[in-house]
């Protein structure tokens, strides 16, 4: 099964897209963000979908933050998508609130996107969440402490002020992503702040995740089920 096949599964499992949704894209330029906007507007006419493309801009990188919302520009307008940029900023906010940065940039890049979607009448708000944000996702709410809703992760659809947040990507490696990019010539942008060890989810994913994978190659496949699997308990319970 190829990869656009094998997302489309996915949002089709969960129900993520119906007929005349009007979708905003959150587009990074990351191969994440970039493998979302050609998945969905491969589905564009399928769906009758309404697609918008925002980069959020979170004052933290301004050396290198223009170049970066200028390829997420081209990349949209060149699939005919409208484009948008929001700009928040992540420190003063962190600061005033007590929190890290990159907890800061999640809880405002969500209303930035949560504002936007009112603005424009979508109905969807799409992320590039991967299987790999997942997998890293329930290490760090294990290692913090945290029960069964915690530990079932990023949910691959969720309501939230009227609004549904989709994540396509959620079953499917960063890995993957990056070969069919390159196998396809699509070009995309690396943020170097993934690289640092500054924070607990890059250790994660650079240092801890790599030593698990030597117990379990399918390390992925068995995080992703056994978060099914207490999401599915919570939900009962």
């Amino acid at each position: 099964m190829s990869l656009p096949e094998n997302i489309l599964k996915t949002t089709a499992k969960y129900g993520m897209l119906e007929p005349g949704d009007t979708v905003l894209i959150c587009l990074s330029g990351g191969a994440d963000s970039v493998c979302l906007l050609e998945i969905l507007d491969r589905l564009q006419e399928r769906f009758g979908l309404g697609l918008h493309a925002v980069f959020i801009d979170h004052g933290l990188r301004p050396d290198e933050t223009p170049a970066e919302m200028e390829f997420a520009r081209a990349l949209a307008e060149g699939c005919g998508i409208a484009f948008y940029d929001e700009k928040v900023d992540v420190a003063l906010y962190a600061k005033s609130r007590r929190m890290g940065r990159q907890e800061a940039a999640r809880v405002l890049r969500y209303e930035a996107c949560e504002r936007l979607a009112d603005r424009l009448g979508a109905n969807r708000i799409a992320m590039g969440h991967t299987a790999d944000d997942q997998v890293e996702t329930f290490f760090m709410r294990l290692l913090r402490g945290s029960g069964a809703a915690g530990l079932s992760g990023i949910p691959p659809v969720r309501k939230i002020k009227g609004k549904t947040i989709i994540r396509p990507l959620i079953e499917t490696t960063r890995t993957e992503i990056e070969n069919y990019l390159r196998e396809a010539g699509s070009g995309f942008i690396t943020d170097p702040s993934n690289l640092k060890r500054d924070y607990t989810r890059n250790r994660i994913r650079h240092d801890l995740v790599p030593v698990l994978r030597q117990f379990n190659p399918r390390l992925n496949e068995t995080i992703l089920r056994t978060a099914r699997i207490l999401a599915e308990e919570d939900s009962y319970f």
